[in-house]
């Protein structure tokens, strides 16, 4: 696996353009599996909040029931329709995760195949994404944020939270990918500007 970056400084605009090429044998699985961790911790609050619901409508049917002898009644059958419920989104959610990391597969066994590498160039208007098949530009207005997770940089769409660009640091040398980074922050911090 090899990545290429370069950091051209244009003479005649003063203008900084970063080349990040990712190799064909570049494991895209590994980063999708990275990208769904990320997007899936915010879900694992929410979980902790419904399961705290549940024992609240079931703890207050109990004590319902002892006072009327019969455990049947609205919170009950909420807190029991909340689990199924949960279970539902469980299921659709590894559904989802699994057709996700079978299409990644997908991917890296086609560009493996085929020799298709990606190229990433972070310029002062845009990102552009481009390899054999397919050609994309994204202004920077588009991004809200980035983090840093698990060895890797993703760069978050506005409106978009569980879709970022991932970037291994294992990729780049440290100075390189500090140097991303920075440019990454000021891109993001001036946007708006």
């Amino acid at each position: 696996m090899w990545c290429i970056c370069f950091l051209i400084q244009n003479p005649a605009t003063f203008n900084m353009e970063i080349k990040v090429i990712k190799s064909p044998d570049y494991n895209v699985v590994t980063e999708t599996v990275i990208i769904w961790q990320n997007s899936s911790k915010r879900n694992y609050k929410n979980l902790i909040l419904c399961i705290i619901l549940i024992l609240f409508l079931l703890a207050t049917a109990y004590f319902k029931a002892a006072k009327t002898g019969s455990f049947w009644n609205f919170y009950s059958c909420f807190g029991i329709a909340y689990i199924f419920f949960l279970l539902l989104a469980f299921i659709n959610q590894y559904e989802r995760k699994s057709k996700l990391i079978s299409n990644a597969a997908a991917c890296y066994k086609k560009r493996n195949e085929q020799k298709i590498s990606t190229e990433y160039i972070f310029t002062e208007e845009k990102i552009t994404i481009k390899d054999l098949e397919s050609y994309g530009e994204i202004k920077w207005s588009a991004f809200s944020h980035y983090e840093l997770y698990n060895g890797y940089l993703l760069l978050f769409f506005q409106y978009h939270e569980s879709s970022s660009i991932a970037i291994a640091s294992e990729l780049l040398s440290k100075e390189n990918f500090s140097t991303l980074i920075q440019f990454i922050e000021s891109k993001l911090l001036n946007r708006n500007k």
